[in-house]
């Protein structure tokens, strides 16, 4: 990062002062001082700070007074974790990204002979070489995310994976760089797989393979979990084999369990080994490993803090830099925070000790078993949660707002700071905490795109749970309650409530507080398409297919319905539309948990008795769907599976059922627009839908 800021500016008492504009006079005499200080111990502080990609930050003494003279001050900040003041604005320098980008996944039988071939790869000068070991893969294995590489790359038994990226402008360098890299891979000891990556799109799938498993360090079973404390260390590469078999040895004469990941091109890997630091003998392990592995850094001739930061590992600085440039970093921090004022306590002190692994308080670590906001002290800020990617479903909140409270991070600090101080009966204020909560749209994206299923609606209804049986709900969540709940009973009476809707819809809307309510009822749709629960004990016609609906949609949206009958007839199939019963989803989302159990119950018992009759069940919303998979079995119960309308059909046509076939095509090929509950609990749901539309003939 270092090697791409161009300047920055900083927040002082007096105003502000940026390197990129002349220096105000009340700035001098600081400037002045902090130069002196870095002239001096400049010498002490190179000789102390090894020559690696992964190159030492934080109080830069080196490139703040650069060989060809001057004083670049700003580069002391770079790094330097706030502990010199606010920065407020930074330039950068921006690099366009190379057209030409090619990608080779290598397995080897051993994690260490993937590790020793960095060395050698080097030669062919790759962009990066990153490497995840025989734990990552059984893990990720596990899960089914392996499932998705191609078969070359799945052999049997444990495989420790390499990826090789090169990037260019010139295709044909870039293509003799391959073929000197793969000859190369083959010659390497240990190596049983290999594969080379045919486009972007399958580059982009193996990236996104790698990060997925990666992220499946933070969701382990138990008390003890991958904790970040020792993980960026960066030794000098060909060093690399050794030190990890060092590093090893230090975590199993710990009796601890880990994973590795990294980029064994600049020496850096990332190891987090599994501890509960709620416990006094794992809180031991922690200072022991830390003090270990440190030694390990000097013994290889690396840093200890390679990529994350320092923070509390701030206090082996002093002894890892040595005293004459330490005194220098003081120095500098005197010119800059004389009263110690910003993030005190970390990398460099003056009067105050150092916050360090063994001294500094942590947070709890773990819920007790069982209690409904366990996932939130799970969270381990691995931030995926915070995209801004237009096509990635999570979290639409957070795209919205940009404000991290509204994020399932923000989200789950929040209930845990909350839970922390009930549980030690200190005041737990509940306003911020529901005005983050009441944004959340509930689309259950965190539930399963997060790494450790950080599932905030769920959360958020054991909370609803707790606070509304000590508070009283407001009006206007009491009447979705009621319309949930009297839904069937209300599409029954929808003749004689639908004159009367435009005025209704308009009290609604200010009973509840919400706006473009939809303009009117849904009309029933043929009878001949219809069933009721009690005629499902009667023979079903050929090929009938059952439909179900959540209250909502038999409510206000007949279209749905009424399409679905339309396209599911037209494939031969008979659709019967079944009674609606609501699902719950209203009282669970609002953590009315009794009436959710109500309604649920019977619902499960409608699936029951209808899937008795032994024929395919749709639904048609796919919330209602993702909503039986998911938080039905979380409630104790099972209901039958009911499927989406494309994994009913994309099965139909893999089995063999040959579809109409699609006379005029549109001018445009179709679109498709998945919810976001289907995106997330069913990432081929698009996909599904591609192979319908296919088999249909629809371009």
């Amino acid at each position: 990062t270092s090697d791409n800021i161009l300047g920055l500016e900083i927040a002082r008492p007096q105003g502000l002062l940026s390197s990129l504009a002349p220096t105000p006079d009340w700035a001098a005499p600081m400037l002045a001082a902090a130069e002196e200080a870095v002239r001096q111990g400049r010498a002490a502080f190179i000789a102390a700070t090894p020559r690696l990609n992964r190159r030492f930050t934080g109080y830069d003494l080196e490139r703040a007074c650069p060989g060809a003279g001057g004083f670049e001050w700003w580069r002391l900040f770079l790094g330097a974790e706030g502990t010199l003041g606010p920065i407020t604005r930074i330039r950068v320098k921006l690099r366009r990204i190379e057209p030409e980008k090619r990608l080779i996944v290598a397995g080897f039988a051993r994690f260490r002979d993937a590790l020793a071939a960095a060395t050698p790869l080097l030669a062919d000068d790759p962009t990066a070489i990153e490497v995840m070991d025989e734990w990552v893969q059984r893990i990720a294995q596990d899960a089914g995310i392996l499932a998705r590489l191609p078969e070359s790359l799945r052999p049997e038994g444990p495989v420790a994976y390499v990826f090789i990226e090169f990037n260019g402008h010139d295709p044909a360098e870039m293509q003799a760089r391959m073929t000197a890299c793969l000859e190369r891979l083959r010659s390497l000891p240990g190596q049983i797989a290999l594969h080379q990556a045919r486009d972007l799109a399958e580059i982009r799938e193996l990236w996104a393979i790698r990060s997925a498993g990666v992220g499946l360090l933070g969701k382990v079973d138990g008390a003890a979990r991958p904790i970040a404390f020792v993980e960026d260390c960066v030794v000098p590469p060909e060093s690399l084999p050794a030190f990890v078999d060092d590093f090893l040895r230090v975590l199993k004469g710990n009796g601890l369990g880990f994973g590795i990941h990294g980029h064994v091109d600049v020496g850096c890997l990332h190891i987090r080994p599994a501890l509960d630091i709620d416990e006094t003998t794992d809180r031991a392990k922690l200072v022991a490993v830390s003090d270990a592995v440190f030694a390990l850094t000097r013994k290889y001739g690396g840093i200890f803090w390679g990529e994350h930061g320092k923070g509390v590992r701030g206090a082996y600085l002093p002894e890892w830099i040595g005293p004459r440039a330490y005194a220098a970093l003081q120095s500098v921090k005197r010119a800059f925070d004389p009263a110690e004022r910003f993030n005190p306590g970390k990398l460099v002190t003056l009067d105050r000790p150092h916050m360090g692994i063994a001294t500094t308080p942590f947070r709890p670590f773990n819920a007790r078993p069982g209690d409904a906001l366990e996932k939130a002290f799970r969270c381990n800020g691995n931030a995926q949660c915070l995209s801004y990617q237009a096509a990635a479903p999570m979290c639409p909140s957070f795209k919205a707002t940009g404000d991290l409270r509204h994020s399932p991070k923000g989200r789950a600090d929040a209930l845990r700071a909350w839970k922390v101080a009930r549980d030690a009966g200190r005041p737990a204020p509940e306003d911020d905490l529901m005005a983050a909560l009441d944004t959340c749209l509930g689309c259950k994206a965190c539930a399963s795109s997060c790494p450790v299923q950080v599932d905030i609606p769920s959360m958020r209804a054991a909370f609803y749970a707790d606070h509304y049986s000590r508070s009283a709900r407001p009006l206007s969540d009491r009447l979705v309650l009621a319309a949930e709940r009297l839904s069937p009973l209300a599409v029954t009476l929808s003749p004689l409530l639908r004159p009367v809707w435009p005025l209704a819809r308009r009290l609604a809307e200010r009973a509840l507080k919400t706006v473009d309510m939809p303009a009117h009822l849904a009309r029933p749709v043929a009878a001949a398409h219809r069933i009721r629960l009690a005629d499902l004990d009667r023979p079903l016609p050929g090929n009938a297919v059952l439909l179900w609906q959540d209250w909502f949609t038999a409510l206000f949206d007949a279209k749905v319905a009424q399409d679905a009958i339309a396209g599911l007839s037209a494939l031969g199939y008979c659709p019967l539309l079944v009674a609606m019963r609501p699902a719950g989803k209203a009282a669970q989302n609002m953590g009315a948990e009794a009436a959710f159990r109500r309604m649920a119950g019977r619902q499960v018992a409608a699936l029951q008795k209808a899937a008795a009759a032994g024929v395919p069940m749709i639904g048609l919303d796919p919330a209602f769907v993702m909503m039986l998979r998911q938080d039905y079995p979380k409630a104790g119960l099972t209901p039958p599976r009911v499927m989406l309308a494309q994994e009913f059909l994309a099965a139909e046509s893999a089995s063999g059922r040959r579809f109409p076939q699609v006379r005029v095509q549109g001018k445009a090929a179709p679109r498709i627009l998945s919810h976001c509950t289907e995106q997330t609990a069913l990432p081929n749901a698009g996909a599904l839908w591609a192979q319908v539309f296919a088999a249909i003939g629809l371009k």
